[in-house]
């Protein structure tokens, strides 16, 4: 190491031809570097929901959880399954494993869960959804001194206006009541 430094200390045109050599590489790939404010992240996770009212969880982990573990380990590409119960809802997360195709994977689990049939009568339909990671960017606020009918029809032209840009691609409106419809007998 003393004769690398000797030498380099003796040839001063070989030292600065090194360090420029080493500046440049380092200028070339800072500008060649991927930048991303919110970098996409992949999530190789389906969960399955079965909402089973007033249930306690001990009842859930037993009539839900297990039922759709058995059912969907024989699935493959699957890497690990955790399962979650609570008052009222089953919750069972499936982490793939990596490369495998989510769509199909999604596909998989759907129609194995649709097989469950002893599910109790209590239980709704299970809800099997491929977990997507979305990053909040932009909050827009739309107020005024109006009614929340006529604010809620401003917040979808403004959705649907933001959603006419090429470069936007995801908007929520979220924050507002669903409409209603009532009728009254007489």
């Amino acid at each position: 190491m003393n004769g690398l430094i000797r030498w380099f200390a003796g040839n001063h045109v070989a030292a600065n031809l090194l360090m420029v050599v080493i500046i440049a590489a380092g200028l070339m790939s800072a500008l060649n570097i991927k930048q991303e404010v919110f970098p996409e992240v992949e999530m190789d996770i389906i969960t399955v929901q079965v909402p089973y009212l007033g249930a306690t969880p001990s009842e859930v982990e037993e009539a839900i959880c297990v039922r759709v573990e058995e059912q969907v380990q024989g699935i493959d590409g699957i890497k690990k399954i955790t399962s979650s119960a609570v008052e009222g809802v089953g919750t069972v997360s499936i982490e793939l494993q990596r490369g495998e195709d989510k769509r199909k994977a999604l596909d998989e689990v759907k129609s194995e869960i649709d097989r469950i049939i002893s599910f109790p009568a209590e239980t709704e339909k299970p809800i099997v959804t491929l977990v997507e990671a979305r990053n909040q960017v932009l909050d827009v606020v739309v107020f005024g001194d109006a009614s929340e009918r006529t604010l809620k029809v401003m917040a979808d032209k403004v959705r649907d206006d933001l959603l006419a840009m090429d470069e936007i691609t995801y908007v929520v409106v979220d924050g507002t009541r669903p409409y209603e419809i009532s009728i009254e007998v007489s």
